[in-house]
């Protein structure tokens, strides 16, 4: 490779430079795994390449736009890539629309100078194919991010004995309370907490009365099992926990046990994900659920987005407070944006009070069903999926009549100072988070991703003479007409 990270930069912000885009895209063909190869004006691989002297057609006929976005200030990114569009010049393309499966297969379109070798052009999406038809006298292949492979139980290990056969073995992440273990052996009264290794048993209760080790129980950390001494008198409960506890760590678990590898991963984001968010979380799953649905209550707990990278490997992060975002990674001035006017909306008022749910005991229980043993304090702890805390700033609504109150959103956070914490958070991140800015920019923005901090200079817009700073949340990319529209959130 002769061309630096540098190098392609430099390329990426000259307006002049010839651009062309490379497809590959894999399809299962006649018994085996083909590529197909496409370019916009005709490419052929250089010798010293890999492979060397093969022919990229000219045949993408439309520009390829790539769309990319948070959805808010937490939760899933959302992907709407366009769709290829290429010549089909008498049928020649035919074959692969009767004979060829995309849908799955992995799809790579790559940017870079014409006169280049194939090592220096650079990958500006990777993803996965979708469906090949007729658009018109062309073809049309959809392509979409990894996201599909997440669309899939989060548990695929089923139980082969107890009353609960065939169903998902449970499992447990972080700190779990009051959750109702599954009996997988009721001759000998087993009952399973988790699909693997536990870091201990806290509490055992038969009917809401605190069981003892040893004489009541007995613990097999190994196979996330209890096993009890004599017939239970109700219903039994457990407190529990694992070594797995921060979002990043249980997300990083989820994903990695059918879905994706370790190798899938952004490994950065993940550690820097575990350090800003370093909370305990509790999270029992005993019957089937999605993975997707899963990773979000998760991510939603502590405020914090995932997805996709635009070269495919699963992201996390959280958005800062937008009065101090950091240092940008990615600084653009007059010179590297288009002439069209910036977008500008307004964002919702901000609540003016923050209500986060914690500490859920996972197994709600009929307090006048309890043993008479339980006490009071008990019985209502019990009784109740979580505990409450608030934040709140009546001087809000002075600024913003309508600021709103939100009924209390659930979380799995463990801890009441955690709890605390993150509901004045989101009340100070929701004041800070103002305005949404869309400029259209060259394709030099391409270095930067959704989470990013980006700082724009903008000579006619009041405040951002010096330049300003925002938050990634929406990329709309035509790389090679150079016409990147990004948009930040800004205070």
């Amino acid at each position: 490779m002769t061309i630096s990270d540098a190098d392609y930069q430099a390329w990426l912000e000259d307006p002049a430079a010839a651009r062309e885009l490379l497809l590959e895209a894999q399809a299962y063909r006649n018994g085996t795994i083909d590529t197909l190869r496409l370019s916009h004006m005709g490419y052929i691989s250089h010798a010293s390449d890999t492979p060397s002297h093969t022919t990229y057609d000219g045949l993408i006929i439309e520009p390829v736009t790539i769309t990319r976005q948070l959805n808010g200030l937490a939760g899933q990114s959302s992907c709407a890539w366009g769709d290829i569009v290429f010549a089909n010049p008498e049928g020649l393309m035919d074959a692969w629309l009767t004979d060829a499966t995309f849908a799955g297969h992995l799809v790579s379109l790559k940017l870079g100078d014409p006169a280049w070798s194939l090592a220096d052009f650079r990958a500006v999406l990777t993803g996965v194919g979708g469906r090949l038809s007729y658009a018109g006298a062309a073809l049309r292949l959809e392509v979409h991010d990894h996201g599909a492979t997440l669309d899939r139980p989060v548990q695929s290990n089923l139980l082969t004995s107890g009353p609960e056969t065939d169903n998902p073995k449970p499992l447990l992440y972080g700190r779990v309370y009051n959750a109702s273990p599954v009996l997988i052996d009721a001759a000998a009264r087993v009952y399973q907490l988790h699909d693997g290794t536990l870091q201990s048993v806290d509490a055992v209760r038969d009917n809401g009365v605190l069981l003892t080790t040893g004489t009541d129980y007995s613990v097999d950390l190994a196979n996330g099992t209890i096993t009890l001494v004599s017939e239970p008198a109700g219903q039994i409960t457990c407190d529990a926990t694992t070594a797995t506890q921060t979002a990043a760590d249980i997300i990083d678990a989820l994903v990695t046990r059918d879905a994706l590898t370790y190798g899938d991963l952004d490994a950065d984001a993940f550690t820097a994900f575990n350090t800003l968010c370093s909370q305990s979380l509790g999270l029992y799953i005993r019957q089937r659920r999605n993975l997707v649905e899963t990773i979000q209550e998760v991510a939603a707990s502590v405020g914090a987005w995932w997805g996709f990278t635009r070269l495919g490997k699963f992201t996390v992060g959280r958005m800062p407070d937008l009065s101090a975002p950091g240092d940008p990674l990615l600084d653009l001035g007059p010179d590297d944006l288009h002439a069209e006017i910036p977008r500008h909306e307004p964002l919702d008022a901000p609540p003016w009070r923050i209500r986060l749910g914690y500490h859920r005991h996972w197994t709600v229980q009929d307090a006048d069903g309890l043993a008479g043993a339980v006490s009071a304090e008990q019985r209502s702890a019990f009784s109740t999926e979580y505990q409450t805390t608030s934040a709140s700033d009546t001087a809000i609504q002075t600024q913003w009549p309508l600021a709103s109150d939100p009924d209390q959103a659930p979380t799995l956070l463990a801890d009441e100072a955690d709890a605390n914490a993150e509901a004045s958070r989101r009340l100070t991140q929701n004041q800070s988070a103002r305005h949404k800015w869309t400029f259209r920019t060259q394709a030099g923005a391409l270095a930067a991703d959704l989470g990013d901090v980006v700082r724009i200079t903008h000579p006619h817009i009041p405040g951002w003479e010096s330049g300003r700073s925002g938050i990634v949340t929406a990329l709309r990319e035509t790389p090679s007409d150079n016409r990147i529209d990004i948009t930040l959130i800004t205070s």
